[in-house]
């Protein structure tokens, strides 16, 4: 387990600990309860917003203690995008900075069994929702004016998607993930992080790994928390993960179960791999290495499992595919 690195400055002989950065106060919950200044505070007489204090004191008994302030800290982790905004000294908060989202969190379980009739109803009932939300965030008094102002001059645009659910929606939800292949490899957290390195390459992919929240819920304490957004594209140092290569079996079935069948896109990988190779220009490249194998396989004749590699990435690179990243001169 990496322990976060504090920063120390003495006051009054007393060693305390600097919170300088969004990502100090982000590290609090690490923090020995032994190095804490103040270990309960009375709200009363504090210098401090009244319903700010109101939901701090969560058990609402005058004091405000270490927990409660620990909780407060996640709570923020789950609504901004950062915590640096609180160090600059503002009164004020860019809409940018929230860590919004139109998901409507644990909503689409039953998407990937779901019949048509099914599907219908799980798209009709996130249609209902997002325009809710929109319509919420203009219109409702519990929203602060400013935020009111500027949403109620949104719109949908009214060329596009003309032939959807009309008023600028379309007729198709986003799904990118639902059910995948397990086939002869299977790409890992592993790969994404280079512990492991595919022996057949035919691409590569780069991005965070990344998920969305799939549960929302009510804690004891009355807060409302989204629960499972996983975004993980550095080290424990902070160093950006390098390209990783994806490998051949994982766009081929097993050989027991298919023999003439590619899957570049529902390709066989965990959730959390996959969370970074589903981007576009990763299927693009994906897409490429299968129609160049189709084409080898039907050449000779064999099973896609049989395609033999040393011909399939002597012509992918002849193609001006990337098979293996290497490390721009500084």
């Amino acid at each position: 387990v990496t322990m976060y690195k504090w920063k120390f400055f003495k006051s009054a002989r007393c060693v305390q600990v600097k919170l300088e950065t969004g990502e100090d106060l982000a590290a609090l919950k690490e923090l020995d309860q032994k190095l804490w200044t103040v270990l309960a505070a009375s709200t009363d007489g504090l210098r401090f917003d009244p319903a700010t204090l109101k939901l701090l004191d969560s058990d609402g008994d005058g004091r405000i203690r270490v927990p409660e302030v620990r909780a407060a800290v996640e709570w923020m982790k789950m609504r901004f995008k950062s915590l640096d905004f609180l160090f600059k000294g503002k009164d004020s908060l860019a809409l940018s900075n929230i860590d919004d989202s139109t998901d409507f969190i644990g909503q689409n379980w039953n998407w990937p069994e779901a019949s048509y009739a099914e599907r219908e109803k799980i798209l009709a009932a996130h249609l209902k929702y997002q325009q809710g939300l929109m319509w919420t965030l203009a219109n409702h008094p519990r929203v602060p004016e400013k935020i009111r102002n500027e949403v109620s001059r949104w719109g949908t645009c009214k060329d596009e998607f003309t032939d959807g659910l009309g008023d600028g929606w379309q007729k198709q939800l986003y799904v990118r993930e639902a059910r995948r292949m397990v086939g002869e490899y299977v790409m890992t957290e592993a790969n994404c992080r280079g512990n492991v390195v595919a022996f057949r390459p035919i691409a590569m992919g780069a991005y965070t790994m990344d998920s969305h929240h799939v549960r929302r819920y009510v804690t004891a304490e009355g807060y409302v928390l989204n629960e499972g957004d996983v975004e993980v594209g550095t080290d424990s140092k902070g160093r950006r993960f390098p390209p990783y290569p994806i490998d051949y079996g994982a766009i081929v079935p097993k050989r027991a179960e298919c023999a003439n069948l590619f899957v570049p896109v529902c390709l066989s990988a965990s959730h959390i791999a996959f969370g970074s190779i589903r981007m576009e220009p990763v299927f693009f490249a994906l897409g490429q290495a299968a129609g160049t194998a189709a084409s080898l396989a039907v050449e000779k004749g064999v099973a896609v499992q049989d395609v033999p590699y040393g011909a399939l990435s002597g012509r992918l690179r002849a193609d001006g595919q990337v098979l293996k990243f290497v490390q721009p001169q500084k």
